[in-house]
């Protein structure tokens, strides 16, 4: 699942945007030209990183009045992972490139994974807000003992929330859901209203705590949230109303509502980023896969014409291409 390393980056993420809001948003660009290629930093986040070759005073060694910028007759591939440090405080570096050429390009800028760590607790050692320790106990499991037992009850919400939508359409279980005279039927509706409050106040703290609440919704998944829990709420205004048997749209549009509860089940996305990284593969590669489907529609139909024209004087079940093509 997702771990407390990544909401610690995010924490040093939030004290370096508070640092870069100090100058106004008028933080310098600074241009480095590492052999031929440029790359542009913001000199506030190389001041962060006093003790690198970047940071400190020993960049202006490098510049080179003719170009204009500072130039470095270094490794170009590698600086690509080094201005990532600088930006997200977050030093990624590739297995595949040569362990010695990564050492010493480290070495010449001064930067080591050690002192990635050293700045990590430096971090962890800055007081965080009500508003930043919330945000990390409601997203990042691993950020204390308590966020876990949070994120293990809110799946647990989820997956009884699932199961109660799949047996309420049971035939033999329908009446414990919309039967008030039913023994069951006051379990069932606290019990449903107990997980969408808690959905909601989840839903709610997080939105309280985000960087920027006017964003929230930017992300796919604190959207769907929202829309998992407003069937409950229109079907308890409809039927507080009484307007559910008046009206034949109004019943379609109530169980339109029931039915988008099952997107609860991708809540789960929070707790696991490898259908993070599923989805931004599909993501990527949707020409390619819309290339298969058209291939394999082509595949169908050309064997589902020749099953027609083979098979239908003798075999009446391949009255169509389109019926030969659902044979296969």
């Amino acid at each position: 699942g997702i771990n407390a390393e990544y909401g610690k980056q995010w924490y040093q993420r939030r004290v370096r945007e508070k640092r870069r809001r100090r100058t106004n948003g008028k933080s310098k660009l600074v241009r480095v030209n590492v052999s031929g290629r440029e790359f542009f930093i913001h000199e506030s986040d190389l001041k962060l990183y006093p003790e690198t070759l970047l940071g400190s005073s020993e960049i202006e060694g490098y510049y080179q009045p003719a170009l204009n910028c500072y130039f470095f007759d270094r490794n170009r591939i590698v600086f690509e992972y080094i201005a990532s440090f600088y930006q997200t405080g977050a030093l990624c570096l590739p297995n595949e490139l040569d362990s010695r050429l990564i050492n010493d390009e480290l070495a010449f800028f001064k930067l080591n994974e050690e002192e990635e760590d050293s700045e990590m607790s430096s971090v962890d050692s800055i007081p965080g807000t009500v508003k930043e320790r919330m945000h990390l106990f409601l997203n990042f499991p691993s950020y204390s003992w308590a966020s876990g037992i949070w994120a293990a009850v809110d799946m647990c919400m989820i997956l009884v929330g699932i199961l109660l939508y799949c047996l309420e359409t049971e035939l033999s279980l329908v009446a414990h859901f919309t039967d008030p005279t039913d023994m069951y039927y006051d379990y069932l509706w606290w019990l449903q209203t107990s997980i969408t409050l808690f959905f909601s106040i989840d839903l709610i703290l997080r939105a309280i705590s985000w960087p920027n609440v006017w964003t929230f919704f930017n992300e796919p998944i604190n959207l769907l949230d929202f829309v998992s829990i407003i069937p409950f709420y229109v079907q308890y205004i409809l039927d507080a109303l009484n307007v559910t048997g008046q009206s034949g749209v109004l019943i379609s549009l109530g169980k339109l509502f029931r039915m988008i509860r099952v997107v609860r089940v991708v809540k789960f996305f929070r707790y696991f980023k490898e259908m993070f990284m599923i989805m931004q593969f599909i993501a990527q590669a949707w020409q390619e896969i819309v290339l298969i489907i058209c291939l394999t529609s082509m595949l169908l139909v050309i064997f589902g014409s020749i099953l027609y024209n083979v098979e239908h004087q003798s075999n009446k079940q391949f009255y169509s291409i389109a019926q030969g093509s659902g044979g296969l």
